[in-house]
């Protein structure tokens, strides 16, 4: 097998092994959304929104790569589940602050506890070298 040959097998070998761990988190995070009565796209804003700094509506939608139209359906939801709010932006009137009510900080929390469990049993066995190595490596593959 030519070294060309072996790339490419490499290559289909490493897309198999991501959409099938893309499966598996997107199996758990639907089952954890349940539990908590929300969306995978609602745990995904809660996730990023409940994370230190102030995020805009379009900033969320650059981090989860979707659309800001996305992310303000979402937004919406959380805040008509009394779990976000807005608060003004100063430096663009139009772009508000998406904030979290103490209702949903906690919820946040538990989800993140909950996949913490999650995030670690998909990673049992692997040091700490060898996942530094794969971000880096995923992240030049972007």
């Amino acid at each position: 097998m030519s070294l060309k040959d072996m790339a490419k097998t490499i290559n289909m070998e490493i897309v198999f092994s991501l959409e099938k761990i893309h499966r598996l988190l997107n199996s758990k995070k639907k089952g954890l959304a349940k539990k908590f009565g929300l969306t995978p796209g609602q745990v995904d804003v809660l996730r990023f929104v409940g994370s230190k700094d102030q995020k805009t509506v379009p900033h969320v939608a650059r981090r989860l790569g979707v659309s800001r139209q996305n992310i303000q359906v979402i937004v919406n939801k959380l805040m008509k589940k009394e779990l976000a709010f807005t608060i003004t932006n100063p430096d663009h009137k139009l772009s508000s602050f998406i904030a979290l009510t103490e209702k949903g900080v906690n919820v946040s929390v538990a989800l993140s506890d909950h996949e913490r469990e999650i995030f670690e049993k998909l990673f049992e066995g692997v040091n700490i070298g060898e996942k530094t190595l794969l971000l880096r490596v995923l992240n030049n593959i972007q």
